[in-house]
């Protein structure tokens, strides 16, 4: 919902703004000789170069967005490596116990899959989270247990290795949901982008008939793109999600 809300704010306001601007020009069109071509051009400045700083703030916004879109791929990956891991070391110990570990996994799996799924929807993150965390935690005891009893054992020691690497990366992954791009980024560039959008249609104003690709294609577009920026920063509010093929296949061959 709040993805909606927000693209229906930059699909109203940016044409708007355009509009505003447009509009604003007519009524002091009076003020200004249309008949000197020089004083067109130079009407043109002010937009071209808030354009210009619009333009440089989506690709440094663009770029900070795909680093931290990268980043959860890459701990995702890791997570489900991690899981898999120790769900092939369990067989490092007797039947019974791994057995009863193999079990739990497969659970804490189901666990994390559901955690995926949850949307922003805060009440069912945080109970999914709580959910893998106390699987979480009753595997960690049962291979603490396991490596108590033998504290000598290398394998064990790897099978505690990877357990311990596989918790590490599901609060890697919680730590990177929660830490998007701040959203003064995206009101920063809102505010810039409409004034550019206001500057221009101010300066169009000086021809007799609108231009519309200036008034509304320009916008439309740059709120488009805005809104990818926006999605790839925050992964579960809109289409863009970061996907974990490697989690679900373990699901399907535990």
């Amino acid at each position: 919902m709040v993805y909606v809300w927000v693209g229906l704010a930059l699909l109203c306001s940016l044409p708007a703004s355009a509009l505003f601007g447009d509009w604003l020009g007519r009524r002091k069109s009076a003020r200004y000789d249309l008949s000197e071509k020089p004083e067109r051009e130079r009407s043109y400045v002010v937009p071209n170069a808030l354009l210009a700083l619009t333009g440089l703030l989506i690709g440094f916004t663009f770029a900070m967005a795909q680093r931290h879109y990268d980043s959860r791929e890459e701990i995702v990956l890791a997570e489900a490596s991690h899981i898999k891991t120790t769900y092939d070391r369990t067989q490092l110990l007797d039947d019974a116990r791994g057995e009863e570990l193999r079990a739990l996994l497969r659970r804490y799996v189901d666990a994390r899959l559901a955690f995926e799924h949850t949307g922003w929807n805060r009440a069912r993150m945080d109970a999914e989270e709580t959910r893998s965390e106390a699987i979480g935690d009753e595997i960690w005891s049962r291979v603490a247990a396991a490596a108590r009893d033998d504290m000598h054992s290398v394998m064990l020691a790897q099978l505690v290795q990877s357990t311990n690497q596989m918790l590490d990366a599901a609060d890697e992954h919680l730590a990177a949901l929660e830490n998007p791009l701040p959203p003064t980024v995206f009101v920063v560039l809102g505010l810039i982008t409409a004034a550019a959008l206001a500057a221009v249609g101010f300066a169009s104003s000086a021809d007799r008939r609108r231009n519309w690709l200036a008034l509304l294609v320009m916008p439309l577009l740059l709120a488009v793109v805005t809104m990818l920026v926006f999605d790839i920063s925050y992964p579960r509010l809109g289409v863009v999600h970061v996907h974990d093929p490697i989690l679900v296949r373990l699901k399907q061959t535990f």
